[in-house]
């Protein structure tokens, strides 16, 4: 069994850095953060960047894979996370023309309008 490295922590309630045998100076990564973007039809925004806040003042960035996933090793509490826009040129998926639109409506169409989604109770 290895040895155990005890972990000191400073008042903000990070980590201290830790001496190996290697004479270095490491950081240990306690903990990560999975984020996901996903539009509203649970597609994912590709390649996204972003910037995760963390509770001893650092800032991670990074950007969101194919799938709008990204695993971030963090060594504080995240306190805010802000995403970009998605890297694909945007482009409207339904063209088709709204078959109730109207530029103009009188009151009896939009009555009949009413009516046709709406019974009274």
């Amino acid at each position: 069994m290895a040895d155990s490295i005890p972990i000191e922590y400073d008042a903000a309630g990070n980590p201290k850095a830790v001496s190996l045998a290697t004479g270095d100076e490491h950081t240990v990564v306690i903990q990560s953060i999975h984020l996901q973007h996903l539009y509203h039809d649970d597609t994912p925004v590709q390649g996204a960047s972003f910037v995760i806040q963390l509770a001893n003042g650092t800032t991670v960035e990074g950007s969101l894979d194919e799938t709008g996933e990204a695993e971030v090793p963090i060594t504080a509490a995240p306190t805010q996370v802000q995403f970009g826009p998605d890297e694909r040129d945007w482009a409207a998926d339904d063209q088709e023309p709204n078959p109730d639109y109207r530029q103009f409506a009188s009151s009896d169409e939009a009555d009949a309008f009413v009516d046709a989604r709406f019974q009274e109770t």
